[in-house]
């Protein structure tokens, strides 16, 4: 399965296969950020960060 994978990976012109490369890499790259981060996103803690400045506001 491991070899059916790489083949289909590495399979095309240089430069085809670099842009295949690119992206598994960079979607590995944001899969791990997203599990370190513990599921939450960017948006996710700019919106709690909002919400919390809000409640200690004084009206």
């Amino acid at each position: 399965m491991l070899d059916a994978i790489l083949e289909g990976l590495l399979a095309g012109s240089p430069l085809v296969v670099t842009l295949k490369l690119a992206a598994l890499i960079a979607g590995f790259v944001l899969g791990v950020r997203l599990l370190a981060a513990g599921g939450r996103t960017a948006d996710d803690r700019d919106r709690s960060l909002l919400d919390a400045i809000r409640r200690r506001r004084p009206n």
